[in-house]
């Protein structure tokens, strides 16, 4: 079955002279070759049903319909939807496992108190060079996710189990390969990581800055084991951790009501918080600051300063007076023998029962035994503390 071809003629090939030279005629005839005129690009030609042959029409523009025009509706992206490493890519060429972002292990309580700003966390990362990504570690999650107590590490790696930074015995060190870990606690540090491999800070009242601290954990790095909640130390991985600007006046201002009266509640309570004390106890005394070697000093008495209260410290700290001192910390690596160990050791590994407290009036000594045993405790001296340039304590072995 024979079909006639249109032919469009430009205005070389009209034999008319018509005067409009923008517009294409459009002729019927055998010639089975189509010539087309060079229209820009974003206009495109549509054929309409072919006409009785032998009509010609001139046509002076060119209609484009849009999908709004054939009932078509454009697809709008929901915000949040695809991560933004995604975009350009297919969606059928994205797994959903791929779409999935980390997330905080599932724990019976997250016990965590409110930490810095956001805008005051960012800003200690990015001056360090330190993005916001966690660190990419390609472990199943049933092994990455597996957390264990305080007190199945103390059995099989040593330490003590209250230590932030516990010291690790050269006999354990030997025995396990491992000697420096890190135990931060969210109650204490909020803001230290809790999705393995993610960046963090670890805050502490050192009375002086980060970087006249004269501490071991600021070289190499160390196996972070952040306690989310009661018998939950998860492993985040191997962590560098360094000194940065400790917080300012305007920045402390700028945290949260519950933040600062958290950290001036424990300052004037816990075993931890007696640098601050003796310092601003020592500022009282002298009129000035306390220099570093005075505060040492003070440090090897038994002198802890407990008259001084929580308004006292808050008064320092607003005053500019006392500081927090900041530790970026950084996930550089991911030990995964290392958690396949803890996953294979704590298999069927059962803690010791601690011993229930006695109740009741029943004891085995007198009341008036048991006086002069406080007595007796009460009148002998405590030897004086070893120096340190500084100790920190987790809130509880947990």
């Amino acid at each position: 079955m024979d079909v006639d071809h249109p032919e469009i003629e430009t205005d070389k090939t009209r034999e008319s002279g018509d005067k409009d030279t923008s517009s294409a005629m459009i002729s019927y005839g055998p010639r089975p070759s189509v010539v087309v005129k060079k229209e820009p690009e974003e206009v495109t030609l549509s054929l309409a049903p072919v006409p009785p042959k032998g009509r010609r029409y001139s046509l002076d523009g060119v209609f484009v319909p849009t999908l709004e025009s054939l009932g078509i509706k454009r697809h709008q992206p929901v915000r949040g939807e695809m991560p933004t490493k995604f975009l350009g890519k297919r969606r059928r060429d994205i797994d959903d496992e791929s779409l999935s972002k980390p997330k905080i292990k599932q724990v019976k309580k997250l016990e965590r108190s409110e930490g810095l700003g956001a805008g005051t966390l960012q800003a200690r990362l990015v001056s360090a060079g330190i993005g916001t990504e966690p660190y990419l570690i390609d472990l199943e999650s049933d092994v990455r996710d597996v957390s264990v107590r305080r007190d199945f590490m103390r059995i099989h790696y040593g330490g003590n189990p209250q230590s932030t930074f516990p010291a690790i015995a050269e006999d354990w060190y030997t025995k396990t390969g491992h000697r420096y870990f890190m135990y931060p606690n969210l109650i204490q540090n909020p803001d230290s990581p809790m999705i393995p491999g993610a960046p963090g800070l670890f805050l502490d009242a050192a009375g002086r800055s980060a970087q006249e601290c004269d501490v071991e954990w600021t070289t190499g790095t160390y196996k972070v084991l952040t306690r989310l909640g009661t018998h939950d130390f998860l492993y985040m991985g191997e962590y560098s951790i360094r000194p940065a600007d400790s917080l300012t006046k305007v920045e402390w201002a700028d945290q949260s009501h519950a933040m600062r009266s958290r950290w001036c509640t424990k300052l004037a309570k816990k075993d931890w918080g007696r640098i601050t004390r003796t310092r601003i106890g020592l500022r009282w005394q002298l009129g000035r600051d306390p220099t570093f070697e005075e505060v040492d000093t003070a440090l090897q008495t038994n002198q802890k300063y407990l008259n001084i209260n929580a308004d006292d410290i808050a008064k320092a700290f607003n005053d500019g007076a006392e500081q927090l001192a900041v530790w970026t910390m950084k996930c550089v690596g991911y030990d995964q023998q290392f958690q396949r160990d803890l996953v294979r050791q704590i298999t069927g590994w059962v803690p010791s029962s601690r011993p229930k407290r006695r109740t009741g009036k029943s004891t085995s000594k007198s009341k008036p035994q048991i006086a002069a045993a406080k007595k007796a405790v009460s009148t002998r001296r405590k030897k004086p503390e070893p120096k340190r340039a500084l100790t920190v304590e987790s809130e509880d072995e947990g």
